[in-house]
């Protein structure tokens, strides 16, 4: 990228998962809020993960020259 990038990066090493089986339990939210607070700032929200090998969430939001999003 061209150093204009808010990125955000959190990983572990649990039991990972399956992304595509991702839904809304009980009211937690989570990954499906930052996937859309991320599109609607411009961006993407990746996740890395396997069953037994931890997981990896990723968040890239393009920035402006003076630090505002770019539309």
């Amino acid at each position: 990228m061209d150093g204009r990038t808010l990125r955000i990066q959190t990983a572990d090493d649990g039991s990972g998962f399956d992304p595509e089986q991702i839904v809304v339990a009980d009211g937690h939210f989570g990954l499906v809020t930052m996937r859309e607070r991320a599109e609607m700032a411009g961006g993407t929200r990746s996740i890395e993960t396997r069953n037994g090998r931890g997981t990896c969430v990723r968040v890239l939001v393009p920035l402006s020259a003076r630090g505002e999003r770019v539309a």
